[in-house]
């Protein structure tokens, strides 16, 4: 479960604009505002999906510890702990997208802002 949670956490802080724009060549969000925009439905549509595996992370593990407490040397602590580990981490990667998603809606708002200033 760690391995796919620090997976996840890169995927998230990958969807950053600033990234986004960097791996497409565009230094300012007012350069090129088609392709700007695009970037950040981009960026939104992959923190929903990341979301949605996040939540899925706790489903899945649950199922596994269900599925197997007999195991030997897997004590109801134990499987209880993994539990809990779980859920912990799959809410701080839902808080982590919720802060990303905010950033980028941020970030779009100032974008809108300084265009309509140009416009002006």
């Amino acid at each position: 479960i760690l391995k796919e949670a620090d997976n996840l956490h890169t995927r998230i802080n990958e969807c950053s604009i600033d990234k986004l724009m960097m791996e497409e060549g565009v230094s300012s969000p007012t350069q090129n505002a088609s392709k700007v925009h695009g970037l950040f439905q981009l960026s939104e549509n992959r923190i929903s999906c990341l979301l949605a595996e996040a939540q899925l992370l706790t489903e899945g593990n649950d199922e596994e510890d269900i599925g197997s407490p007999d195991v030997p040397g897997r004590s109801s602590d134990r499987v209880h702990l993994n539990q809990l580990l779980g859920q912990t981490l799959a809410n701080i990667l839902v808080e982590h997208a919720h802060l990303q998603r905010a950033c980028n809606s941020l970030i779009r708002s100032l974008k809108d802002s300084e265009e309509e200033v140009v416009a002006l």
